[in-house]
């Protein structure tokens, strides 16, 4: 794509690629994310103007992962191998806006990078916490270790494809994978982003 970009005489690339810290090789989500690095790096070898846009773990995962507020409610837990990690979850669609707005002025992005996370670093025990709240149910969060949840979710007939997707970002969130306190986000945006408790309220409220 970067071959064609510079036989097409492309000017300036804007790259979505991937808030995270430094992962080992023998880390579950090493390939997946070595991906954005190794493209990013391709990208500035290429000489090309560039704008990376790297995008922290969507807000919509937390209802994919803790499930509908019916099951919620019913089981009364969240149940994931997060361990205490934190995650600045940042809705999809602030940050299609921020990535809009970046487009607008390109001349301005010229061979940067922007952090897209949220505006708080959240736990799932927090989340527990949060959605406890919201829903006026006492809701719990359990950490198995990877195995057990994977054992367990493959004896409730859960596919193995996410089973397997599942684990391998909460194993992530519990290395700290995505955790950052720092944002442009907020900058881009001109405002503040959506907060986990009233991204969640607006679903399970």
């Amino acid at each position: 794509v970067i071959e064609a970009a510079k036989e097409a005489q492309v000017e300036h690339i804007f790259y979505t690629s991937a808030a995270m810290n430094p992962i080992s090789e023998d880390a579950p989500l090493y390939k997946l994310m070595q991906d954005h690095v190794q493209t990013e790096i391709w990208i500035k070898e290429s000489k090309l103007f560039h704008t990376f846009l790297r995008h922290n773990l969507y807000s919509e995962i937390m209802p994919m992962f803790i499930g509908p507020k019916e099951q919620l409610l019913a089981q009364k837990k969240i149940y994931l191998p997060a361990g205490d990690g934190l995650v600045p979850f940042a809705p999809r669609k602030e940050l299609a806006e921020a990535g809009v707005n970046a487009l607008m002025y390109p001349n301005s992005r010229l061979n940067a990078a922007y952090n897209f996370s949220g505006r708080e670093n959240v736990s799932m025990s927090l989340i527990a916490q949060y959605l406890s709240e919201i829903t006026s149910t006492s809701i719990t969060y359990v950490s198995p270790e990877p195995a057990e949840y994977v054992e367990t979710m493959t004896n409730l007939g859960v596919p193995a494809p996410v089973i397997g997707m599942t684990t391998m970002f909460c194993e992530g969130i519990a290395k700290g994978v995505f955790e950052t306190w720092m944002t442009d986000l907020n900058g881009v945006l001109e405002r503040k982003s959506t907060s986990a408790k009233d991204f969640l309220a607006a679903i399970y409220g």
